[in-house]
């Protein structure tokens, strides 16, 4: 979707218009998903010869809805989740969401490159894209096709860091929602024009509803995941500094005991390290580190060296929310669960899940 700056005034409280326009959004967003369930299946039949049946939810949950497929006598049906793009660094968020539904599941999504439906064939996720490309491993059930071409139809335009970064804030603190605009887009990091954009950007996907004066977010848990996903899509390169190796120490967990002892209040510990120091369990292979500042100066205080596949990855801090109120230089759990979400391994999983609980009993008047 195209982005356009709109400057306008809020002359009066319309409150039909304002569900009229909130509706529109939401009808939009539906029917992008729903394009890609209907040719997603109308190719897999055309491909395998399987029948499939779509059905939303009638309440709000986990998932998008239930496909089930048939082929001769036999019908099974599977929790579906639909996503307009999938690379491989979304793998171990796509294994915890599919994992959550509680039943077999099926990822549709536009397209899946050849090497892709491998990598995730090999991981067990089963997945439909519209050009036909499947896998399903289920019950006696084997389906794998690939390297069928990407139909002609653009997917959306994937929204910009700014937006991510004001979508952080809001989910961060809820005051947030009647600052004026150049105070939001200050917490965030962002300039107040890029605040705009992003929240009339949140506000058209129907995580938001934008009053003028007050923000209301009206899918607390939707904007948190979409948020996880556009962290992996956008901020994590967006604002990587470096990788590091810590000559002087053995190991991760040396250089954590020297940390401990002289912590850099300008520093903020994520990644593996971080949630060890959360206390999900987890022994640290890797640590990231989220600074204010990085120069030579810094680099030498910390004891690390830059270097490509280093165990430690620096990441630029942005706007003044990422450290954790309850854990003094650690950085703040949504920061470092989605840091997680950028390595692929199995040992993550139960921290993964760990710091999720508690990201959910934190957002914003949750229950």
């Amino acid at each position: 979707m195209e982005q356009k700056q709109v400057i306008f005034v809020n002359m009066r409280s319309d409150p039909e218009a304002e569900f009229r326009e909130e509706s529109a959004s939401r009808l939009a967003e539906g029917s992008r998903e729903q394009e890609i369930v209907e040719t997603a299946l109308r190719s897999l039949g055309e491909s395998t010869g399987l029948h499939g049946t779509f059905s939303r939810r009638s309440k709000p949950g986990r998932g998008d809805g239930v496909l089930t497929l048939s082929r001769d006598e036999t019908r099974r049906p599977f929790a579906v989740e639909v996503k307009s793009s999938i690379r491989r660094v979304h793998i171990p968020a796509l294994l915890e969401t599919l994992g959550s539904l509680g039943q077999p599941a099926v990822l549709l999504t536009r397209h899946v490159t050849a090497p892709l439906a491998d990598e995730l064939a090999r991981h067990g996720i089963n997945f439909v894209d519209t050009a036909g490309n499947a896998h399903i491993a289920h019950e006696g059930w084997f389906i794998f096709v690939k390297g069928r071409s990407a139909p002609g139809e653009h997917a959306p335009t994937t929204l910009g860091a700014s937006v991510w970064k004001v979508a952080y804030a809001l989910l961060r603190d809820p005051h947030l929602r009647t600052a004026p605009i150049r105070r939001l887009a200050e917490r965030a990091g962002v300039s107040p024009g890029g605040a705009s954009i992003a929240i009339r950007a949140l506000h058209d996907r129907g995580w938001v509803r934008n009053l003028g004066r007050e923000r209301v977010v009206v899918r607390q848990e939707a904007l948190w995941r979409a948020w996880e996903m556009g962290w992996i899509d956008r901020l994590a390169a967006r604002l990587l500094v470096t990788r590091a190796v810590a000559p002087s120490h053995a190991s991760v967990q040396d250089w954590r005991r020297w940390w401990t002892a002289s912590p850099h209040p300008e520093v903020l510990v994520g990644g593996e390290l971080g949630a060890q120091l959360l206390g999900t369990g987890i022994v640290a292979e890797t640590a990231t580190l989220h600074v204010e500042r990085w120069d030579a100066s810094m680099l030498a205080r910390l004891r690390l060296v830059p270097a490509t596949g280093g165990p430690f990855t620096v990441r630029q801090v942005f706007g003044d929310l990422a450290g954790d109120p309850d854990a003094p230089g650690v950085a703040h759990p949504m920061l470092v669960r989605a840091d997680l979400l950028t390595i692929l391994d199995e040992r993550l999983d139960e921290s993964r899940e760990t710091l999720a609980r508690r990201i959910e009993s934190q957002l914003p008047d949750a229950p």
